[in-house]
């Protein structure tokens, strides 16, 4: 989940979601001058007070970044959680200098994961989850956004593979043929679950321009 940064010295991050700081800390050691935002103004006050980090509590509209501040935005498994995606996107897109770069973590639903357990799908999750993007959905609102998308990478896991078979089991709805041993798993995950049937993807875009 390594951000490329294509200028020169350190180049200026901002995490949205930083929870209570873990991710902002390790951007740090990455090399980056690095910003946090979070609605959770405890956890944004613990990243300050344990971490001493710059974390801001509130939502990014209230922030008033002005234009070209960051070089880098992270949204990791934050979109999911928004009801408004497009502007939020098109508010990173104004705060990133030109050739500046989005990473986006988002649940995918096309996930193989998703057409196998159905309702016991790990990322139905009620009122958390907002959106539910496919590929396309997320590389079009990117787009609408002004961005120019790069790569999508889609993956899955054995961890999130268990805690769909987990809530199968107590929904009553556990297909016996499904394979419960680790290698196993593996075995389905790989010829299952690739591109684009991934649990999860991760998008790579730019705002159009040189840094």
């Amino acid at each position: 989940m390594c951000v490329p940064w294509a200028g020169s010295g350190l180049g200026r991050l901002l995490d949205v979601g930083s929870g209570a700081g873990d991710k902002v800390v390790k951007y740090t050691h990455l090399g980056w001058r690095v910003t946090g935002v979070e609605t959770d103004a405890q956890a944004a006050a613990q990243a300050r007070e344990y971490h001493a980090l710059d974390v801001r509590a509130g939502y990014l509209h209230d922030q008033r970044f002005p234009g070209a501040s960051f070089d880098a935005v992270t949204l990791l498994f934050v979109l999911e959680h928004v009801p408004a995606p497009v502007e939020l996107l098109r508010e990173v897109h104004r705060i990133l200098a030109p050739g500046g770069a989005l990473l986006i973590d988002v649940p995918n639903f096309d996930s193989a994961l998703r057409e196998t357990f159905g309702a016991a799908w790990s990322q139905y999750a009620i009122p958390e989850h907002w959106l539910l993007p496919t590929e396309a959905t997320l590389r079009g609102m990117a787009e609408r956004a002004g961005f120019q998308v790069e790569s999508v990478r889609h993956r899955a896991s054995r961890s999130l593979y268990k805690v769909c078979l987990e809530r199968a089991r107590r929904l009553g709805a556990l297909d016996p043929e499904l394979p419960t041993a680790d290698a196993d798993i593996e075995r389905w995950l790989e010829r299952r679950a690739a591109a684009p049937r991934g649990d999860l993807m991760l998008l790579l875009a730019r705002k159009p321009g040189t840094p």
